[in-house]
């Protein structure tokens, strides 16, 4: 349907959320470059830019459930842990010269593979996964980094997320929210 929409012009105007995007369209399916006008992503920005006070009690908050006392946390929100690159931010843990630093996996996919990985490298108590959470701007308080190592990535509506929560970060240059981006709290990662 989609092929079919795009080559035969059934349309009368494209929105793409990045030049990524846009490049995609056009290269995959023929779009004329005319035909497209790029619209990023944006958040509610007071959802997770919480006063210092309010941040503190939900830090305190989530860090209980998760039975953790002063371990840096590292946030990894996404579904599709496969292209977004779980496997390989769960193999950097170990590698870490903090040895308490802990990953929360927010995100709803099938993650008993990567459990297997998190039992074999001996790190079961340094990552927990919590699933899909209608709150998740509360993991966001919770944390102090943020990583997005994808694959593929159109946009990446977490990373704004993340910088809303105002959290250093490190995510990957093939997210196209990149191309708005730059800052001291912002790392991007082949």
């Amino acid at each position: 349907l989609e092929f079919l929409i795009y080559r035969f012009r059934l349309y009368k105007k494209i929105v793409a959320s990045s030049n990524k995007h846009k490049n995609e369209l056009m290269q995959s399916y023929g779009v004329p470059e005319s035909d497209i006008e790029i619209v990023p992503y944006g958040v509610e920005f007071s959802r997770f830019n919480t006063s210092a006070d309010k941040r503190s009690k939900i830090r305190k908050k989530i860090r209980k459930e998760l039975g953790l006392k002063k371990q840096k946390v590292i946030l990894f929100v996404g579904i599709n842990f496969i292209q977004k690159g779980l496997t390989h931010l769960i193999e950097s843990i170990p590698l870490l010269s903090d040895k308490e630093a802990v990953l929360v996996v927010v995100g709803n996919d099938n993650k008993i593979p990567y459990e297997g990985q998190v039992e074999k490298l001996g790190i079961g108590n340094r990552v927990f996964f919590v699933g899909r959470k209608e709150n998740v701007q509360d993991y966001f308080n919770a944390s102090d980094a943020f990583v997005f190592p994808s694959f593929y990535e159109p946009f990446g509506i977490v990373v704004l997320e993340a910088m809303a929560s105002k959290l250093p970060m490190a995510v990957s240059s093939n997210c196209g929210v990149t191309e708005f981006i730059s800052g001291d709290s912002f790392l991007s990662i082949d």
